[in-house]
């Protein structure tokens, strides 16, 4: 029954003495190292693995050898042809008389995943470099171009028609420099594994707060907070920071008014593990049928509601990252005009003791 198992599985299965004959070989691994049992009879172990995973089998089976069973061991084999076969497998020792007189392997083929992990590992890596080619030749054009842009707005001699179009020159090259930022945060956050941590949702929101300020010194952000420094703890990681930069600078972009007010409002959902921060602006709001696209990466109409598209698309993945959501509705239910509420869950985490004795900061 069990001999009839072995020759029905599909996993190679082996039988090698200590001088590295082969005294027994099951059908798959017959049909998959391309040999006939004549063949075998006349092959050693190290007539049929890699090269390069030689020293680390010998390594293995010694310890088998030893009386040491093996799990999780990967091999590659060389069939008959030439072609390497990817496995993994466990390793047992069998004994004769209370002596081990053989390694018995039982390897799954595991070439196709091999191959599909280092086809994604080639495509990463060509995506990375790309990505860092297009960033740093780019950031630098766009340097060279605010430079001389800056420049000749110092000329008073200009007409006003001049200098009005090298604002918006100005305002351009600004764009694009924020989409280069926002495409190097997005190749990073696909391929770093996060790493979530306590984090107080006002230092990041305060932080934010300051950069979008700077990014519009013609305009004043009037910002209503319920909440303060130190009174709710969340999963997150630095890029929370980014999250709230965007949103506000959003608010700010489309409002046209000079004093932008924004409400950031946040509670405990009862009953699940989620903090909600609402922000809400009173900008032009966004109607229904744009709801659901300003988070696709292809949002990217020129002059719209949907701005670069991007930057939203980076605060979906960064939320989702660490389990967190975003959704937007309107400020005014039923009333898209009347501005938009971007409604941003975080995974809460209660705080400890040595949590809640921190010094109250004050909510700024």
């Amino acid at each position: 029954m069990i001999w009839t198992l072995i020759e029905g599985t599909n996993d190679l299965v082996h039988s090698v003495r200590r001088d590295g004959h082969l005294d027994f070989v099951n059908r798959a691994w017959l049909n998959t190292l391309e040999y006939s049992d004549e063949e075998v009879l006349d092959l050693k172990i190290e007539n049929v693995i890699f090269p390069g995973s030689l020293k680390e089998y010998q390594a293995s089976a010694s310890r088998v050898f030893a009386g040491e069973g093996l799990t999780n061991v990967e091999t590659t084999f060389v069939s008959k042809s030439g072609t390497l076969i990817f496995t993994e497998g466990n390793l047992f020792p069998r004994n004769e008389g209370g002596k081990v007189v053989a390694l018995q392997g039982f390897y799954r083929n595991i070439t196709d995943r091999k191959k599909s992990e280092e086809k994604l590992r080639e495509q990463r890596a060509r995506t990375e470099f790309f990505v860092d080619l297009m960033t740093h030749d780019l950031t630098n054009i766009n340097q060279e171009v605010l430079s001389t842009f800056e420049i000749l707005l110092y000329d008073s001699s200009l007409p006003a028609s001049m200098t009005a179009l090298l604002k918006e020159g100005l305002r351009e090259v600004e764009r694009s420099s924020n989409l280069i930022a926002n495409v190097k945060k997005i190749s990073q956050l696909y391929a770093e594994t996060p790493t979530a941590k306590k984090m107080d949702p006002a230092e990041a929101l305060f932080s934010a707060v300051k950069a979008v300020e700077s990014s519009f010194p013609d305009k004043t952000l009037k910002l209503n907070v319920n909440f303060r420094l130190g009174q709710y703890l969340v999963l997150a990681d630095d890029y929370l920071k980014d999250v709230f930069q965007s949103l506000l600078h959003n608010a700010m972009k489309f409002d046209e008014k000079q004093e932008v007010e924004v409400e950031v409002n946040a509670d405990i959902i009862q009953h699940t593990p989620f903090l909600r921060i609402q922000i809400k602006d009173y900008g032009r709001g966004i109607p229904d049928e744009e709801k659901e696209e300003i988070f696709a990466r292809i949002a990217h109409r020129r002059g719209g509601i949907l701005g670069l598209g991007l930057g939203l698309t980076l605060v979906k993945q960064i939320l989702e990252n660490y389990g967190g959501q975003i959704l937007v509705k309107d400020r005014v239910d039923g009333n898209h005009k009347k501005g938009a509420n971007f409604v941003v869950l975080l995974r809460y985490e209660q705080p400890s003791k040595a949590d809640s004795s921190t010094e109250d900061r004050g909510d700024q």
